[in-house]
């Protein structure tokens, strides 16, 4: 089964490491996302679907950023897409914050690690590593300011409530239990909206692809059987 898999807002650097988790029948695809222009939700859909298989079936996993891009490209009716699983990820603004707020990640102090580090709570929380925190410090860094800051623009202007009622094929949702960024009534509110919604829970935080990669790719697993069954 092909697997095709939308990063979180880093673009791609983040996801690659679950990749190698799967089980071998899944053959895993990442998108990767451009790191200049325009990083508006539409834009990244469209250059996300010339990238979707032609012909081979396949599902969508969409990870934290990346939920509505998942929710366009199902909109699209792609024939061979057969499911989307949501891993810590949204339909709505997952907070409420003015758009000014995304002028801060300009400011050199917050792609710094120390400042990272402090941010952990949000992010790797109890699990974080060295090496975790490094690799987010080089994902940070390696996209410019201006990249990051329209991502965060565009969740903050984000309402996909129609185009997420309008999916049609199965979806599934991985549910970190310690999740700081995506709360339960927003996960609440997407299952009132889609009650066939599948939902895994896995012990861990925002980052749960990079902290728990083994649990994650068994869960992933669970939902794909009983989509495909």
């Amino acid at each position: 089964m092909k697997v095709v898999l939308l990063p979180g807002m880093d673009g791609g650097s983040l996801s690659e490491s679950f990749l190698k988790h799967l089980p071998d029948y899944i053959e895993p695809y990442l998108v990767q996302y451009p790191n200049e222009g325009d990083q508006s939700y539409e834009r990244l859909t469209s250059q996300a679907l010339s990238l979707m298989p032609e012909k081979e079936e396949f599902v969508l996993i969409a990870e934290s950023f990346s939920g509505p891009i998942a929710v366009r490209i199902a909109n699209a009716k792609l024939e061979n897409l057969k499911g989307i699983i949501f891993v810590a990820s949204f339909v709505n603004a997952p907070l409420k914050l003015p758009q000014r707020f995304s002028k801060i990640i300009k400011l050199p102090l917050v792609r710094s690690k120390l400042f990272l580090r402090g941010g952990q709570f949000f992010t790797f929380g109890r699990w974080t590593t060295s090496a975790l925190n490094d690799q987010l410090y080089d994902a940070v860094n390696q996209s410019q300011p201006n990249v990051i800051q329209s991502r965060i623009n565009s969740i903050l202007a984000l309402d996909d409530t129609v185009r997420f009622i309008e999916i049609s094929c199965p979806i599934g949702y991985i549910r970190p239990t310690r999740d700081k960024l995506i709360s339960k009534k927003l996960l609440n509110k997407m299952h009132g909206l889609k009650p066939e919604m599948l939902i895994e829970k896995v012990e861990g935080p925002h980052f749960i692809l990079q902290t728990k990669p083994v649990e994650c790719a068994n869960a992933i697993s669970k939902i794909i059987d009983k989509i495909l069954n």
